[in-house]
């Protein structure tokens, strides 16, 4: 495979506000880079087949290689068959999932209503006639961001699935934000000093009108019952993980050793 040219930049302006986007492409696949920490918009090339945005921390400066590898499905190399050549651990993989899962369900969550989502979405500054953009970089939005985590510390946290903790994001911002404060991450992303207020008051006048948090029911008999069925619940799936484990080592025990390759020692 002929080696990956980093240096190609391509530029484009952004709609209307003048911000100029440089993005990075792998010649062999078109894989986008985002360059410099403004504002991200999806970049779609005809002959592309990739046209995922990283993140602009990967970067190291403009027109530099990326600091990590792109995890593009083009570029794999045998090594990695070595994440599937283990067994499967129940817990170790589900664990993180059923205490969000667990903790998640007793979130409380605001009914439907159209006009009040309507509402919230112009304190945004947005039309809420058109396309929703990420409330952190501006790029198009894709999914919704909880501001605050649903779940601390494996525990609702008193942030519940209501409006006001909800904000339209894009996949990058979402994934890069996680649980960190809303204030700290829009700071790392490195807006210009005018974008970034303009983000940032938006943002907070909207958690003031909107936002509400609910209470923790640590001393409700129900809540720590269902914490005890939570432990249970991952006690089983570590039973399960020893009965599958003498499963594998008796399987192993049955099979035949697998036979050299042909050219090898």
């Amino acid at each position: 495979m002929r080696s990956r040219n980093w240096s190609r930049t391509l530029t484009e302006r952004s709609g209307g506000n003048g911000a100029v986007l440089v993005f990075m492409a792998c010649y062999d696949c078109y894989f986008v880079q985002s360059m410099p920490r403004t504002f991200r918009r999806q970049a779609h090339y005809d002959a592309g087949r990739c046209s995922m945005l990283r993140s602009s921390a990967d970067v190291t400066q403009q027109g530099s290689r990326p600091k990590t590898k792109l995890d593009c499905p083009k570029h794999m190399r045998y090594l990695t068959v070595r994440n599937h050549l283990k067994p499967y651990v129940i817990v170790s993989r589900r664990k993180t999932t059923i205490n969000h899962a667990f903790a998640a369900a007793v979130a409380p969550s605001d009914d439907y209503d159209e006009q009040r989502v309507r509402e919230a979405v112009a304190i945004l500054g947005q039309d809420p006639d058109q396309d929703l953009l990420c409330a952190y970089c501006g790029a198009p939005a894709q999914t919704w961001d909880h501001v605050f985590a649903t779940v601390k510390d494996s525990r609702f946290s008193g942030h519940g699935h209501r409006l006001g903790n909800l904000l339209p994001c894009c996949k990058p911002c979402n994934s890069a934000k996680g649980n960190k404060d809303w204030r700290r991450f829009l700071a790392e992303l490195g807006l210009p000093a005018s974008t970034h207020q303009a983000a940032e008051h938006r943002i907070a006048t909207y958690l003031s009108t909107l936002s509400l948090q609910d209470s923790v029911p640590d001393s409700s008999p129900e809540y720590e019952r269902l914490l005890q069925v939570r432990t249970e619940v991952l006690g089983l799936l570590a039973e399960a993980d020893e009965l599958a484990k003498i499963i594998r080592e008796r399987q192993s025990n049955n099979s035949f050793k697998p036979k050299p390759l042909r050219g090898s020692a």
